[in-house]
């Protein structure tokens, strides 16, 4: 098993810093995709925010309560950027016939 990070505040600031990257240049790269549309790069960014809030999280060590609890905090919005930029990739490729089953189906389930 490898080493957590030397310091908790660093896995704070690793997590704070690619939320706060990925607000900075995914609204740029949405209105570039068009309406709600992601290019490549703004999908891997967000799929990247994602991942490194998730390791930041995992590295935390657990006797630093404030620093796991911030990294948490920072871990669930870098989550939701890292499944709509999934979701509108999947949803990209789909016909537009299928994503009305999809729709459909969804909202049978009630998740939508």
């Amino acid at each position: 098993m490898r080493p957590a990070l030397r310091s908790p505040w660093l896995c704070v600031g690793f997590s704070l810093g690619a939320l706060l990257l990925s607000v900075l240049l995914l609204p740029p790269a949405m209105l570039a995709g068009g309406l709600l549309r992601f290019h490549l790069p703004a999908r891997l960014l967000g799929i990247a925010t994602g991942l490194v809030c998730t390791l930041a999280f995992l590295q935390c060590p657990r006797q630093y309560g404030l620093q796991k609890r911030l990294t948490f905090v920072f871990l669930v919005p870098g989550l939701c950027v890292a499944v709509f930029c999934v979701s509108d990739y999947l949803l990209s490729r789909l016909s537009q016939n299928e994503a009305v089953k999809l729709f459909s189906w969804c909202r049978h389930l009630g998740l939508c």
